[in-house]
């Protein structure tokens, strides 16, 4: 299993937490990528402390919307990609592109 930071709830840098997580399987039109380098974004740090409440996160989310690494697993629908390769953006609402 790996490990990312969660977050346990809304509030200060000590709602975060280190811990294992599952390794999901892509779904539809996703891939998975084996993050080598993250970021902290300002999107991060609102929806950390609570400041965007209005978006829905699972208990223990983790955040991150800037990583860098290479593909390890692609979903079924997914074309123009493959295992190995580094994608040079990936949006979370980008379905298989």
């Amino acid at each position: 299993m790996p490990n990312a930071i969660v977050m346990t709830g809304y509030g200060p840098p000590e709602v975060l937490k280190w811990a294992q997580v599952p390794l999901p399987e892509p779904g539809q039109g996703q891939i998975r990528i084996k993050v080598r380098a993250a970021g902290i974004s300002p999107t991060d740090l609102a929806l950390r402390a609570g400041y965007l409440k209005d978006i829905p996160l699972p208990p223990d989310a983790v955040l991150g919307f800037e990583a860098a690494g290479t593909v390890d697993a692609v979903g079924p629908g997914v074309t123009g990609t493959s295992a190995g390769i580094a994608p040079g953006r990936c949006r979370p609402h980008r379905s298989g592109r």
